[in-house]
């Protein structure tokens, strides 16, 4: 079986070509433009490592995707990773200690296959199961309400269950860093434990309100010391359930609680310890108003969220802040989700976590939609004083579909920054279709108030104008509906129309220091069609030429001429001319004696002058089938890029080497696979290594010779990449005598290899000298043998099964030769 496998590889490779660099062109991938949260159903607990990354767990489902999603991910500052080991249930507690081992309990009860009874431990390495995890009393389940570490770091765990790995005790346990030990049956297998908090030597102890059992009201004391129930506990303290509960420092139990869950309709308020006294705070407005979650800081200030509408009229809704000064707001406070079905509405907020951390920094999960305007996606994330996204790919107000975030172009301004025509959320900040990347402050810069819609294209004139075109029609401006007619300019503070616009989408623009040319497949009922260009004098749009149909790119030459690519075919005087064109500012002129026969979307000059065309054309010529790209020889006409792509090519750049970069939908280079992203380097299309995982929409290389991509992908690399991202890295170029052929030889006699797959002896044959220098490499380049021929044959027995290079470097020959060993 394994030579019958091998044998069918092996007849596989022979049919490939070679590639420079079989596994694609490496390089670096960004890492700042991940999607901005989590884009799950709704996320649970979150915590933060020693390092400073994010752990968040969420649901499994999006319902607007077929992919799953990870039930626990991290964030690092700048992207998000899926850490997932494979639990088959929902993960709603963390906590993370100093040593950074990461503690999770909730529904799950496998991970990777494996039993992991509603709690696991990681210790940067692997999972451990916790001496077996929990068991349900008798006709129940499982639930885990609070992971609290105390002052020494040991874990207390309160939730539902009345076993925790050897030990029997209910809904009670402390991990002692090897084994569970377990409080008995002090407190009822039916009251459930929901909070911890540690006040010196005491743990107080927050169970759920029950009046069938009427000692376990309220709060519980366990001495620490002593290790034992302390009798006097606050058993008469009535405040039903008991949702939040953080000591001050200064004899001060905050407790959260639910309106109309008990009866002295306590919220929120404080227990002073010293005075044994239960205190209600008022303010809290809204109808049946609870808190949910509480969370303190350093410096003793209380953080509550939950169902209300702010406090003392601050209107900081499901956020608030309880210092020595009173109530403090967060702006508008926090939102839902958008409703997908109701655009103008949002769905009812849950939240499922508070974190606060000691310098006042805090995060809230849930299915959080929007903190106080920015958009946040299931988890809000407050810096101390501001909200900040975590993530700045882009997205739309409403998870789902093509809303989730996509960029539809981009370009360079005169700094080198980019401007970028996508869908309307920028890294959390609403601005509608157009925003600016800083790219040296790694920020989103607005652009006035936005346009609307698709953005086809961005470009920046040598006055600083920037001109934004696509398939927006009307924009919202200080609350009227003004008509833009897809075209508009930006002076620097807000955009302006231009004249009338066009009846239809503009698809492409040119500027320079004279000119502003659009084009499209508008048909402007005043003759207008195709192309115009712009009057400053009249504010009006002026027809170009004979060209009656859709222009796509319009491109400066190296010969001073635009070229205008699209789906156009006219006569110029008698001249056919079709799908590409050169205009000298007078007239058109065909380009090529054999033009590509289809739609053209986009054109590249090399530095040699040549042209390249790309777009969804696939014609046959007398040099070979031009499939969606081609290249404009010296002799004028068209040629084949090897065997091109198996669909559209939609954006074209080039390399700071040279080499020819193409993005769009296709997937395929002949057989070889070429997803969304490739690269010619003189000789071959070669794929670029772990490249974005969708279609490619417009590409753009900067003065560092950094390429950058906007499209539908989400990913690029390791990376996480919403709409967005760059490469940067080097593309070898092979020079003339370094392309795998044969060079000229004195007897022009051609080397031949055989056999080939090869098992023990290769012979050579032809090599018209008595001693030739040999060097035998595999694909990375690395020397496995070398030498000089003396005879015919070279001896490859010892070599492993693989794929290697035939260096032959005689005074008059040289060649290099693909070889497989069997």
């Amino acid at each position: 079986m394994k030579h019958l496998i091998l044998s069918l590889l092996l007849s596989f490779l022979l049919l490939v070509p070679l590639s420079a660099d079989l596994v694609g062109i490496s390089g670096s991938w960004y890492d700042n433009f991940a999607q901005t949260g989590s884009w799950s159903s709704l996320s649970y607990a979150v915590a933060e490592a020693p390092n400073g990354d994010l752990w968040l767990a969420t649901s499994v489902t999006d319902p607007n995707s077929t992919a799953p999603v990870a039930r626990l991910q991290r964030f690092d500052g700048r992207n998000w990773f899926d850490e997932d080991p494979g639990v088959n249930g929902e993960i709603e507690k963390i906590v993370i200690d100093s040593q950074g081992h990461i503690y999770i309990g909730g529904a799950f009860t496998e991970i990777a296959g494996q039993p992991y009874l509603h709690l696991a431990m990681f210790d940067g390495t692997s999972w451990h199961n916790m001496d077996g995890g929990l068991m349900p009393r008798e006709y129940g389940s499982v639930s885990v309400n609070q992971l609290y570490l105390d002052d020494n770091e040991q874990l207390w765990l309160g939730g539902e269950f009345v076993q925790a790995g050897a030990e029997s005790t209910n809904n009670m346990a402390r991990w002692n860093g090897n084994a569970w030990e377990g409080f008995g049956t002090y407190i009822h297998e039916r009251v459930a434990v929901r909070h911890f908090e540690q006040v010196g030597d005491t743990m107080y102890i927050a169970t759920a309100r029950s009046s069938s059992y009427e000692k376990h009201k309220g709060l519980l004391r366990y001495n620490m010391v002593g290790s034992e129930w302390i009798n006097a506990a606050v058993h008469g303290l009535d405040l039903g359930i008991i949702n939040g509960m953080n000591f001050d420092g200064n004899n001060r139990l905050y407790l959260g609680s639910t309106q109309n869950s008990a009866p002295t309709n306590f919220i929120f308020g404080y227990y002073d310890i010293a005075e044994q006294e239960l205190v209600s705070i008022p303010g809290i407005e809204g109808i049946n108003a609870s808190v949910l979650f509480t969370g303190r800081d350093d410096a003793g200030n209380i953080y509550l969220s939950g169902h209300f509408e702010g406090a003392d009229g601050n209107g900081s809704a499901s956020l608030l802040k309880w210092s020595n000064q009173g109530w403090e707001g967060f702006g508008e406070g926090l939102r839902g989700k958008v409703n997908p079905n109701f655009p103008d509405r949002d769905l009812t907020l849950t939240l499922r976590h508070l974190l606060v951390r000691p310098d006042g920094r805090l995060y809230v999960t849930g299915n959080v939609g929007r903190a106080d305007g920015l958009f946040v996606y299931n988890i809000a994330h407050w810096q101390g004083d501001s909200w900040q996204p975590l993530g700045n790919g882009l997205s739309g107000p409403r998870v789902a579909g093509s809303s989730k975030g996509f960029g539809s172009s981009v370009s360079l301004d005169n700094e080198g920054n980019l401007l970028v025509g996508a869908s309307w959320i920028f890294g959390g900040h609403h601005y509608p279709a157009v925003a600016r990347w800083m790219v040296n402050e790694e920020a989103w810069q607005p652009l006035g108030q936005g346009l609307n819609t698709t953005i086809h294209t961005m470009a920046q004139g040598p006055d600083g104008t920037i001109y934004a075109a696509g398939n927006f029609r009307n924009v919202i401006r200080d609350g009227e509906n003004v008509p833009f007619n897809h075209i508009a300019r930006f002076n620097g503070t807000e955009w302006e129309t231009m004249g009338d616009g066009f009846s239809d989408e503009v698809k492409t623009l040119y500027v320079d220091d004279q000119r502003i040319i659009a084009g499209g497949s508008f048909r402007n009922g005043d003759g207008v069609n195709g192309a115009a260009l712009w009057s400053e004098t009249t504010q009006t749009w002026d027809n170009i030429g004979s060209i009656r149909t859709s222009v796509s790119v319009i491109k400066k030459g190296p010969d001073g001429r635009l070229y205008f690519g699209g789906g156009f075919t006219f006569l110029e005087g008698e001249e056919p001319i079709r799908s590409v064109t050169a205009w000298d500012g007078t007239r058109f002129y065909p380009v090529g004696d054999n033009g590509v026969a289809n739609t053209v979307y986009d054109l590249a000059f090399l530095p040699s002058g040549e042209l390249v065309a790309a777009g969804t054309f696939t014609n046959n010529t007398e040099n070979g089938r031009l499939n969606r790209i081609a290249i404009l020889k010296a002799d004028g006409q068209w040629y084949p890029l090897d065997q091109g792509f198996n669909w559209e090519v939609n954006s074209l750049t080039i390399s700071k080497e040279g080499a020819i970069i193409a993005g769009g939908r296709f997937t395929h280079s002949g057989n070889q696979e070429m997803a969304h992203l490739a690269g010619w380097n003189g000789q071959e299309w070669l794929s670029f290594h772990n490249g974005p995982n969708s279609l490619v929409r417009s590409l753009a290389t900067d003065a560092e010779g950094r390429i950058w991509m906007t499209g539908q992908f989400s990913q690029a690399g390791i990376y996480r990449a919403q709409g967005i991202t760059s490469w940067t890295g080097n593309i070898y170029m092979p020079p003339v005598d370094d392309v795998g052929t044969a060079l000229p030889a004195v007897e022009e006699a051609q080397i031949t290899i055989y056999p080939n797959p090869v098992s023990d002896l290769l012979q050579i044959s032809n090599t018209n000298e008595k001693d030739m220098p040999y060097q035998l490499t595999n694909l990375s380049v690395q020397t496995v043998d070398q030498g000089v021929l003396r005879e015919s044959t070279l001896n490859v027995s010892s070599l492993p099964p693989g794929i290697y290079l035939l260096h032959l470097r005689g005074a008059d020959q040289q060649s290099i030769h693909k070889i497989i060993k069997q």
